[in-house]
């Protein structure tokens, strides 16, 4: 008995011996806009391994992954079984860059992975510059703090490619306002030095620098997939006619070139009441009525317009005199890009009620501002008002506070108490008591019993949304019309919208994956749904995407199936 247990321990102690964790590339040789396999396995485990991929993101950008694969052999009679998770990454820059040791947990185990030394030399220039490459374009390299600096990402292209995903940059030490965004993207006949390419204008954007300095533009990074021709020794197979069968896809990052800003400081002595105002600007004012009577309202309405950074300023206050009670502003910003340069217009207007007689100043407001264009320092003003303020025609003598009307309306609301005695007559009939009780209670539970109904009928109403929001999808995925990408991204947003009742429009990648993460523990629902919103925004740059229609709905409706089953 004792050497069986003996015998249980040691083959127990041998197999957990037996695990085994190690990570690999697919090379250590790449170009910076190379995708690599970056794989980490696990041996003789029975779960997943789950990574930490936090250090590795310093250096590394993840293209896609993590994808999932169980392998089991036999060899001699022995079984050997390993289950590995797979990520394709790009490097972030050149030069001997390190995947640090990284943190592997399988089951209630932590294992430490190898570094492995990666050699990342700069991209072919010869490829990118002939075949398929970014460029950014900026109308101007100097520029002071909050000018507008417009920029304009392109893609150029000689080879069948299709895109995956675009990393659109966030710019640090920038307030950015987007000029144009397409949803699907054109291509067109372009000639670049006296080479013909298919050009498309992906994103542009107008960036007001925040802080002095030179500060760097991030660069627009873009996953894609490019169909190449492989080589062969052998003259037969190079043959034009067996060219389709020699091509080969291959996965691309395409950046943008580093591009750096010089922001300088403002010249000469900053005015008083600067607030930020950088550009060309004008600002006018109108008060109405000009002559107002005590107690009654007049309206001031200041409106600022012109070109420039007219998000990044506030306009002052207005100092008004006493005695005139002034209610908090309303604002209302309008904005609207006239040949890529931000224009727009800022309203502010105070409700002016006077409680006193007598000649009130509005001063005028001023406000300074830096014109870029001619580097000098300008400023505009609104013109003072005088208001005249007579006596309330409707204010009674010796009655402060109540108007003619007012006392008028109290006056028929006296009610005279009698002289004489009264004699009451007592009704014994107890139906009619029993009954002004009755309706006295209805008359008091009735509005409370209105407002639960009310709310009842709301709640059920966003209720029967939820239960029906799988129903609505497909219909909508039946029923799709154009675009097939961006109508299964917009029924994936609108069924997770109606599903989880959530009261936000705007939704996008980051945020599905940020909500469903906190109500969803199954990672792999929420990796496929990820997957698939990349699918459509990537459809929607390729032109002619190779998903076609049908395996698109299917892929879709599965998904929705599922995640709605966890839900």
């Amino acid at each position: 008995m004792r050497k069986s247990i003996l015998i249980i321990i040691l083959s127990i102690f041998s197999f957990v011996n037996a695990q085994e964790v190690r990570a690999t590339v697919s090379s250590n040789n790449i170009q910076l806009s190379d995708v690599f396999t970056f794989k980490v396995e696990a041996i003789n485990a029975n779960k997943n391994p789950e990574v930490d991929l936090a250090l590795l993101l310093n250096d590394f950008s993840i293209v896609s992954g993590p994808s999932q694969q169980t392998n089991m052999q036999w060899i001699n009679g022995k079984s050997t079984s390993s289950r590995s998770l797979s990520w394709s990454l790009v490097a972030k820059r050149e030069g001997k860059l390190t995947i640090p040791q990284l943190a592997v947990t399988v089951g209630k185990n932590v294992v430490q992975t190898q570094s492995i030394l990666m050699n990342v030399a700069e991209s072919d220039e010869n490829y990118q510059s002939n075949e398929l490459f970014l460029s950014i374009e900026i109308d101007k390299e100097n520029a002071y703090v909050g000018e507008q600096i417009t920029v304009t990402y392109k893609l150029f292209t000689r080879v069948n490619m299709s895109v995956q995903s675009i990393d659109v940059p966030k710019h640090t030490g920038f307030w950015a306002e987007e000029l144009f965004a397409p949803q699907q993207v054109d291509f067109k006949d372009v000639v670049l030095e006296g080479v013909s390419y298919k050009m498309a204008t992906l994103y542009r954007l107008a960036l007001f620098p925040t802080k002095s300095g030179r500060l760097e533009l991030t660069p627009m990074t873009m996953n894609c997939n490019v169909t190449v021709k492989r080589s062969s020794n052998n003259n037969f197979f190079n043959d034009p006619f067996f060219g389709s069968f020699r091509n080969q896809t291959v996965p691309k990052v395409l950046r943008t070139k580093q591009t750096l800003i010089n922001v300088r400081e403002f010249p000469g002595e900053i005015p008083e009441g600067f607030t930020g105002a950088v550009g060309d600007f004008k600002i006018s004012s109108s008060i109405l009525p000009i002559n107002v009577k005590a107690n009654n309202a007049a309206t001031l309405k200041i409106e600022f317009k012109g070109t420039g950074n007219i998000d990044v300023f506030s306009l002052p206050d207005v100092q008004f005199p006493q005695n005139i009670e002034v209610f908090p502003p309303t604002i209302k910003t309008e904005k609207e890009p006239f040949r890529d340069q931000i224009t727009g217009t800022i309203t502010k207007e105070y409700i002016l009620i006077p409680r006193k007689t007598g000649r009130y100043v509005i001063p005028e407001i001023e406000i300074p501002y830096f014109n870029p264009k001619v580097r000098k320092w300008r400023s505009t003003s609104t013109q003072s008002f005088e208001i005249l303020v007579e006596p309330d025609d409707n204010i009674v003598s010796g009655v402060p506070g109540y108007s003619k009307e007012e006392i008028e309306l109290l006056g028929e609301d006296i009610r005279f108490i009698r002289a004489n005695d009264i004699k009451w007559k007592r009704d014994h009939n107890p139906y009619l008591i029993f009954g002004i009780y009755l309706l006295s209670a209805i008359l008091i539970l009735l509005p409370s019993l209105i407002f639960k109904i009310h709310a009842k009928r709301l709640s059920s109403e966003d209720f029967r949304k939820s239960k029906r929001a799988l129903k609505r999808a497909f219909k909508k995925l039946r029923k799709s019309d154009g675009d097939q990408f961006t109508n299964t991204s917009n029924t994936v947003y609108g069924y997770l919208k109606d599903k989880m009742q959530l009261t936000s429009d705007k939704l996008d990648p980051l945020k599905v994956n940020s909500i469903l993460s906190e109500k969803i523990t199954d990672k792999s629902i929420i990796d496929n749904l990820m997957d698939l919103l990349k699918t459509c925004d990537a459809g929607r740059f390729a032109p002619g995407g190779d998903v076609t229609r049908q395996k698109l709905i299917k892929r879709t409706k599965t998904i929705l199936k599922r995640l709605n089953a966890l839900l």
